[in-house]
């Protein structure tokens, strides 16, 4: 890489990273959960992964290889050569595509919605359970998807996120550090908006939630989605 990424584009790629699809469910999670246990959990994961996080630097940096350097490769040193590929299993194969999955799906969801609220209607073509039906909605609905629940379809907003996506798959980090910035500075826009919608426009009630709610069993999956910052730390040194 060029290793030009310098303090701001580290900051906004762990924070780009710690605000996945997870996010927008920590409501819900503290909600259902109680605040307790799921401010508890928080706290635990989030130490946990910056624990995580400066063990795996170190173990990079004390390996003094000048070429490129990824979790795999520091595995091998540090433990057995055997091991390296369930690491590349679990890491890459089971935690990195899942985390790539759940936010491509909701990025189309939104665009989606963003679609039919401004353009009137989204079309898509059926997949399950009526494969190759085209058709359109003009309502948002109830669902994550204006298209409704258990239906699998190919949405135009699933194109304008893939037209989006795809391109900067083929970049290098250092290459597309840019768009980490510029999404930082749009989530913080979005915070901010939201903040002054709920507390002076809406008039949002700010009741606290009860300290133990009636399910947990969502909160740690939904916690553990917010931390996968660790996946991108050897890309990140090889270009830093």
């Amino acid at each position: 890489g060029a290793k030009t990424i310098g303090l701001f584009g580290s900051v906004c790629l762990v924070i780009n990273n710690c605000t996945g699809p997870a996010m927008v469910t920590l409501g819900t999670s503290f909600a259902q959960a109680g605040w307790f246990p799921a401010t508890l959990l928080l706290v635990l994961v989030g130490v946990l992964s910056f624990l995580s996080a400066g063990f795996l630097c170190e173990a990079i940096f004390l390996m003094r290889r000048k070429d490129r350097v990824e979790i795999c490769d520091a595995v091998k040193v540090v433990i057995l050569e055997r091991v390296a590929f369930l690491t590349f299993f679990w890491s890459f194969v089971a935690l990195f595509l899942t985390l790539n999955v759940a936010s491509i799906i909701e990025s189309a969801q939104t665009t989606d919605q963003l679609l039919v609220f401004y353009a009137g209607k989204s079309c898509g073509m059926e997949l399950f359970p009526d494969f190759g039906k085209l058709f359109c909605v003009h309502d948002l609905g109830n669902f994550d998807s204006p298209f409704g629940s258990g239906v699998w379809v190919i949405s135009l907003g699933f194109l304008l996120t893939l037209s989006v996506v795809l391109p900067l798959s083929f970049l290098n980090l250092d290459e597309n550090i840019i768009v980490q910035k510029i999404s930082t500075i749009g989530l913080l826009t979005v915070i901010t908006a939201w903040v002054i919608q709920f507390l002076f426009i809406t008039k949002t009630n700010l009741s606290v939630p009860p300290a133990f709610g009636p399910s947990q069993k969502q909160l740690f999956g939904n916690v553990l989605f917010n931390f996968s910052f660790a996946l991108t730390l050897p890309s990140w040194l090889n270009e830093k």
